[in-house]
């Protein structure tokens, strides 16, 4: 007999396909649990209802977006991390990509049915805009902030777009919103591992050095300091400055081929 979680699983991705062809309306569970190849019954032991299949796809890409502003609330706000923060709400959406583009698919039968999400949603996206405003904002620190969250969301509608490469998607909305907030091409990259040190002043800038994001003030590398760890996905991921903290990790839903 297969395990719960693998049938879970494979009904989410089998829901996240159809709804994506066809719409979230339009998709009936039978439909569902045939593409499975489970009875009806099997399914609703799974999940009683359409709706509560549709908040189990979305749930973990709400809390790893969740999971980065708690990171964020731990960190010192430096150009750095503020980077950091964008590139990994960004990779937070291509990780879900599946997910994603089923919500651009049907948008307002899914937010009618997701209804008991909305306040978390709209939180999510309050708490983004705010941080990246930084303390006492001026009215154009808030702009930039509400035009860099709306760059962010373009990850969304990306998804829909199977021929944008991932890489390009990624790196031209990382690049979009870090000038939008008046980050330079000379700013801190965000880091990608425990190698990563924290910038000391606005002197330091950031250098690629292999696969990890090194710091360095003049010509001397910064001493390494006390690294955040921020899961993304199955990695964890040094973030600058911070106490060391770990979100649950969530599953991700991946469409079935």
């Amino acid at each position: 007999m297969e395990p719960a979680d693998t049938t879970r699983e494979r009904i989410r991705a089998a829901a996240v396909e159809l709804f994506t062809q066809q719409g979230y309306e339009k998709t009936s569970l039978r439909e569902i649990a045939d593409r499975v190849g489970i009875t009806k019954a099997s399914l609703y032991y799974h999940y009683p209802s359409k709706q509560a299949l549709l908040l189990a796809i979305v749930e973990p890409f709400l809390a790893d977006s969740a999971a980065t502003m708690d990171a964020a609330g731990r960190m010192p706000r430096t150009p750095a991390t503020i980077r950091f923060i964008l590139e990994r709400e960004i990779d937070t959406m291509l990780r879900h990509r599946a997910a994603t583009a089923m919500l651009c698919r049907d948008v307002a039968a899914v937010m009618t049915a997701l209804a008991p999400k909305l306040e978390e949603i709209k939180q999510l996206g309050t708490r983004m805009q705010a941080w990246l405003a930084g303390p006492d904002p001026t009215p154009a620190d808030l702009i930039r902030a509400m035009a860099a969250v709306e760059v962010l969301r373009t990850t969304l509608v990306a998804a829909t777009r199977p021929e944008l490469p991932e890489t390009e998607v990624r790196q031209v909305l990382l690049d979009a919103a870090a000038a939008i907030l008046g980050l330079g091409e000379a700013e801190a990259t965000a880091p990608r591992d425990s190698d990563t040190t924290t910038p000391r002043d606005s002197d330091t800038t950031a250098t690629r050095d292999g696969d990890a994001a090194v710091l360095r003030d003049g010509d001397a590398a910064v001493p390494p300091a006390d690294d955040l760890l921020a899961p993304r996905g199955d990695e964890l991921f040094a973030a600058p400055g911070g106490e060391a903290i770990a979100a649950p990790r969530t599953d991700e839903v991946v469409a079935a081929g």
